[in-house]
């Protein structure tokens, strides 16, 4: 695993905030593409986690996931912790980004077999924020369909000269069309969502098991929430699962908090509505070269690289499509 960034931390700063990670032994985490993560092991055994927050994420994102995770401990939901600088402050503040401690939760992540737990787990997470009152420092709206729409038109125009721009543009048509909702979300209840409910985020305790990565819980249309869940966990070899769907969603159901009846109805189009988002910011990737994970041992450039993403989600969409009905009589039974 590389750990060259390490050199890169500032160490003297960094056990000034925290003493007790004072001649700590330092384990690189693997995961994430955006952050940093490490396994401090402390002279008296005691782990910890460290995180280098890349600047994407203002700082102050971590008092918000102090809260968050305060909260759910009040409601008897298993979660980590957020640990305090010698000063008191949530995170200690760096020239690139910021740094923050957290409590180590010994544990594994969920399997492909449990879906249902995490269906279910989702649904705790949900409730047990419904009642949470906290002000975001500030709002990251992840699931924006039009906004993506209008992103994709604007890079087909700028970058006509690229040498996958048709290829692009064949799937553009067929996705721009479905890039606006049915139901108006703004129309819809505004609650606390996690953000990124994949299944690499759902970790097994003794507890119980939890949510990690919470810096992307604020406050949005549940539709995003449960059609992003249903793109990443509803799905087998590639296409829309209808097992999967019954599994995850009849557990969440009987977990969750009650729901408005537009919002129900709307899951199973959410489905398919999040899936064509994805795959119109891949597009949108190819055309402009951009993405933290390109693979440049399968894939020439990172054009390539996001086409195949974009082909793949393409079709998880079209394959979401056949099921909606389906989905429907499922929710509403």
């Amino acid at each position: 695993m590389h750990t060259q960034f390490l050199l890169e931390f500032p160490w003297k700063a960094i056990t000034a905030a925290w003493p007790e990670l004072t001649c700590a032994i330092a384990e690189p985490l693997a995961g994430g593409l955006i952050n940093k993560t490490v396994r401090m092991t402390s002279r008296d055994g005691h782990r910890s986690v460290l995180q280098w927050l890349n600047p994407v994420f203002p700082g102050t994102v971590t008092d918000d996931v102090a809260a968050i995770c305060r909260h759910l401990a009040s409601r008897g939901f298993a979660t980590f912790s957020v640990l305090p600088t010698c000063d008191g402050a949530a995170f200690l503040p760096h020239d690139n980004g910021s740094f923050r401690l957290l409590s180590h939760l010994e544990g594994d992540f969920l399997g492909p077999g449990d879906i249902g737990v995490a269906g279910l787990t989702l649904a705790r997470f949900h409730r047990a924020l419904a009642d949470c009152t906290h002000v975001f420092s500030h709002h990251r709206n992840i699931h924006r369909p039009p906004f993506y729409a209008g992103r994709l038109r604007e890079a087909l125009g700028a970058h006509e000269d690229h040498p996958l721009h048709g290829e692009v543009e064949a799937i553009a048509r067929e996705v721009l069309p479905r890039l606006h909702p049915d139901c108006d979300w703004n129309t819809l209840p505004s609650r606390i969502v996690h953000g990124d409910p994949k299944l690499e985020n759902f970790w097994r305790t003794a507890d119980g098991v939890t949510l990690l990565d919470l810096d992307t819980v604020g406050r949005h249309c549940i539709l995003g929430e449960l059609g992003d869940a249903g793109r990443a966990l509803c799905r087998e070899d590639g296409r829309f699962s209808m097992p999967l769907f019954r599994t995850f969603f009849m557990a969440y159901l009987q977990r969750a908090p009650e729901l408005a009846g537009p919002e129900l109805a709307a899951i199973p189009e959410s489905i398919e509505l999040i899936a064509h988002e994805l795959t119109a910011r891949f597009l949108i990737d190819v055309l402009e070269e951009h993405y933290f994970g390109w693979d440049p041992a399968h894939f020439a450039t990172r054009g390539e690289h996001n086409l195949h993403r974009a082909r793949t989600e393409h079709a998880f969409a079209v394959s979401v499509h056949e099921y909606l009905d389906d989905c429907l009589k499922i929710l509403v039974q």
